[in-house]
């Protein structure tokens, strides 16, 4: 997929893959040494809004490192699904937890712009409170 999205895109794609090419804009600040070393945190569910932020920009943008979360989240899970005799389906569950991530991200932004669209509206209501003392 292209990084211009024509505008029946949104008919053709998943939105997993319109939001992919959308992060694919956003330049990832984390290198893969520091991708990889927050592999476990993330399976772990130990990374911080921004942390987890910068994650999957770059697990979109980098071949290699998803690569290496697969391989990681194969072995971590795998073998624990394997012991269990559970049936699974790895590719699934990692794409879910990746999904499941960004909503996260995405969630703890709205919140944080609410909270301060919250912050200025009670500023405004305590500067019209003090006005109306005044006069």
């Amino acid at each position: 997929m292209g990084k211009n999205l024509p505008i029946y895109s949104v008919l053709v794609y998943s939105k997993n893959e319109i939001y992919s090419s959308l992060l694919s804009y956003r330049r990832s600040q984390l290198k893969c040494n520091d991708f990889e070393s927050q592999i476990t945190r993330f399976f772990d569910n130990q990374l911080k809004t921004q942390e987890l932020d910068q994650f999957l920009i770059h697990v979109n943008q980098c071949k290699a490192c998803k690569e290496e979360l697969s391989i990681q989240y194969l072995v971590e899970v795998g073998i624990k699904r394997l012991e269990e005799g559970d049936n699974f389906d790895l590719n699934g569950e990692l794409k879910w937890l990746l999904d499941q991530a960004d909503r996260n991200v995405r969630i703890a932004g709205i919140l944080k712009k609410a909270f301060v669209l919250l912050c200025v509206f009670l500023a405004v209501i305590i500067m019209i409170i003090i006005i109306m003392a005044v006069i």
